[in-house]
């Protein structure tokens, strides 16, 4: 497939496919061949299920934000081959920070880079997002995502790079109240629990103290070597040096 081929949608899916890292730099130098990719595939048909699937990277690039104003998007259109689906996913280029969600406290660009390294891309390594358009034609793993909205059912992709299989069982009779580790997969026996040996130059254990409420016993003084009785610490009391009176 080349340029002067292309007439619709699936053309330009089949020209990524054969250019593959190739493929941004072709496009990318023409301003209106570039928008022409993009609206072609905008209007090729979208996932109508949720779930794990794979996709192919078609495109990559950037774009003014529709949602926030001086704020950039970074855009990469995935296709799946199997279901003939795809869409479009952007992660945010803006240094404001995240104020909700278990990403709060970081920058939404911050948030972009680290869901780029599960792709495969260290923004923070390379230093820029130069070298993402040579990831047309790869493969990676993605989620699609069910959303209701306005009386609508929508399927977006909802994360990239990563999975939402659901993990294995453990069985609840394996679990120990007393440990901190972890209980092993059901199904699996535990396995012994082994003798903690003391670390190298780490301090000796201390000897264990009586329970609370329980006198302790108090230990016979004898008399060392060289030592009489006189020495005892029950000589004190009174001039008897240790004897009865």
């Amino acid at each position: 497939m080349q340029l002067q081929d292309i007439k619709n949608g699936m053309d330009w899916i089949s020209f990524a496919m054969t250019q593959k890292d190739k493929t941004m730099a072709q496009v990318s130098a023409d301003l209106n061949l570039d928008q022409a990719m993009k609206n072609a595939i905008s209007h090729l048909p979208r996932f109508q299920e949720d779930g794990n699937a794979t996709a192919v990277i078609i495109y990559v690039g950037a774009e003014p934000s529709r949602f926030r104003e001086d704020e950039l998007v970074l855009c990469m259109y995935l296709w799946n081959s199997e279901k003939q689906q795809g869409d479009w996913w952007r992660g945010s280029l803006s240094n404001n920070f995240i104020q909700t969600g278990n990403n709060a406290g970081k920058s939404y660009m911050q948030n972009t880079i680290e869901i780029l390294q599960k792709i495969g891309y260290d923004a923070y390594k390379i230093g820029n997002f130069s070298g993402l358009p040579q990831m047309v034609g790869m493969e990676i793993p993605i989620w699609i995502k069910r959303v209701d909205k306005d009386g609508k059912t929508y399927f977006n992709i909802g994360s990239i790079g990563s999975s939402f299989d659901v993990p294995a069982s453990v069985s609840l009779a394996t679990i120990n109240l007393n440990a901190g580790s972890t209980p092993p997969a059901f199904g699996q026996p535990q396995q012994p629990q082994q003798p903690q040996q003391q670390g190298f130059g780490q301090p000796p254990q201390q000897q264990q103290q009586p329970a609370f409420g329980q006198p302790q016993q108090a230990q016979a003084w004898q008399p060392g070597a060289g030592q009489s009785a006189a020495n005892s610490p029950y000589s004190s009391f009174g001039g008897n040096q240790g004897g009865l009176i």
